[in-house]
């Protein structure tokens, strides 16, 4: 009954094929709801949706076809995403080729397990960032076709020429040889550069995300296999779309039954 408050499915993995199942089971019932959140995963997608030039269709990570993935604090072996898609990727790293990097402070499971561990300081993220595209540019590691994809260019290249390894090594208390390699690493070949929300030390800071963002403008990761592909709709599969709502805007003591999938913890 409506006064019982409606059906509601939380999916905080939409674009499934199970996700057009959720919304044609809700049809079934009077003002069922398919709500969605923001989840760590999709963080650095909307921020490069938004810092594209042009109309950017839905993306995704291609890790299967990535070679080198620089993670900046994201717990890839932790619970992100699907976690038993993540342990099959890179658990293995001599029979896989895959190479992981990660960016941050303590030394989690993830960095454990990484074959590059960088222990930067607290709240470097965005100059560590700044330091590889520095050398990106100085060596000509990128295509140059950067320059159309980046808005504003020269504005760009001018701050990023500032963050000499040199300097952000000292700022950061890791060693420049370290930056420069990885660098260099992500350069030379299918690569992936992802930031996001970690549940214990929480979502980054919005400049710091762009400026990690950034860097898969810079080496053309964007809408390229091994990198971060488009993706295309979930076909409709004989139904109509189903309308979606933000969790945010659901009214108080609306919902009567909820059913969720895919919950993460309080990261968002």
């Amino acid at each position: 009954a409506a006064s019982a408050g409606s059906v509601a499915v939380l999916d905080q993995r939409p674009g499934r094929a199970l996700s057009r199942a959720y919304q044609q089971f809700l049809a079934g019932f009077r003002g069922g709801q398919y709500l969605v959140s923001p989840s760590c995963e999709d963080s650095m997608l909307r921020t490069l949706r938004n810092l594209s030039t042009t109309q950017c269709p839905p993306l995704g990570y291609d890790f299967e076809n990535a070679r080198t993935v620089a993670s900046f604090g994201v717990p890839l072996l932790d619970g992100w995403g699907v976690p038993e898609q993540m342990y099959g990727l890179f658990s293995d790293r001599s029979s896989s080729g895959r190479t992981l990097i990660q960016i941050e402070s303590s030394k989690s499971r993830t960095a454990h397990a990484a074959a590059t561990w960088l222990p930067i300081a607290p709240g470097t993220e965005g100059i560590v960032a700044l330091g590889r595209a520095n050398v990106i540019l100085r060596e000509g590691l990128y295509p140059k076709d950067a320059e159309r994809r980046i808005r504003d260019f020269p504005r760009y290249r001018e701050l990023v020429l500032r963050y000499h390894p040199d300097t952000v090594s000292a700022a950061a208390g890791v060693d420049a040889n370290a930056l420069v390699n990885t660098a260099r690493a992500i350069a030379s070949s299918p690569s992936i550069v992802v930031s996001g929300a970690d549940p214990a030390a929480g979502p980054a800071e919005r400049i710091t995300g762009i400026l990690i963002a950034g860097l898969n403008l810079l080496l053309g990761n964007v809408g390229k296999q091994g990198g971060i592909v488009y993706r295309r709709d979930v076909p409709e599969a004989g139904a109509a779309g189903y309308a979606e709502t933000a969790l945010h805007q659901v009214p108080d003591h609306s919902i009567g039954v909820l059913i969720m999938d895919g919950m993460e913890s309080a990261a968002t």
